[in-house]
């Protein structure tokens, strides 16, 4: 059985340093003093391309691990270690940044 609770901090900002990732650590400080184990991925540091959409000619093809060839694998395994997950973004013309977008494409569809 699992003691400890790992939460997974994603940073959608291309700035590592902003006020997006500054805000993120904040909430995975807190996470940390009630015992959590946590890490941070910054989406800008991987390559994450977009999904080609296998799910609208065959739906079993839509599956893990994706058949596109990026760093989505090693992300898709952090996300299913983690308990939880604390995604931070900004906001830019009304909507998230397109790298946040492929993430949560690629990473939620077939969780499903």
């Amino acid at each position: 059985m699992k003691d400890t609770v790992y939460v997974l901090g994603i940073n959608g900002s291309p700035r590592s340093y902003g006020n997006t990732y500054k805000l993120l650590r904040i909430a995975l400080k807190v996470a940390e003093l009630e015992g959590a184990r946590t890490k941070t991925i910054n989406l800008y540091d991987y390559d994450i391309k977009p999904c080609l959409g296998c799910l609208s000619d065959i739906q079993e093809t839509c599956r893990y691990p994706c058949v596109i060839d990026d760093d989505m694998k090693q992300l898709y395994d952090e996300v299913l270690k983690a308990d939880g997950l604390i995604i931070a973004t900004p906001i830019y013309w009304f909507n998230v940044p397109g790298v946040l977008k492929n993430f949560m494409t690629g990473s939620l569809l077939w969780r499903i």
